[in-house]
């Protein structure tokens, strides 16, 4: 419960809401620890269950950005992804 509540509030912006409303808070606490809770979800769904170690949502985070950077730099590059060489690395 703790990593939950640290995650949420470091990462999906649990501190973050400018509402007044009880209603609207409540709302938005219970999206932003369900966002963790997805992500670690769909982080554990794709590593078999004896490979699973502790979630991190920071790690997720620049795992996805990093991605998301490579491709863009690839595809500003306009190389071949298909090419032998490159396909032994990735």
């Amino acid at each position: 419960m703790e990593f939950l509540i640290r995650n949420a509030k470091q990462h999906a912006g649990l501190e973050d809401c400018q509402a007044r409303d009880e209603q609207k808070l409540h709302t938005h606490f219970n999206i932003a620890t369900t966002v963790v809770l997805i992500a670690k979800v769909a982080y554990y769904l794709s590593i078999p269950a004896e490979q699973r170690g502790s979630f991190f949502m920071a790690d997720i985070k620049m795992l996805h950005m990093n991605e998301l950077i490579t491709k863009r730099i690839f595809s500003n590059l306009a190389v071949d992804l298909r090419c032998r060489k490159i396909k032994t690395y990735l």
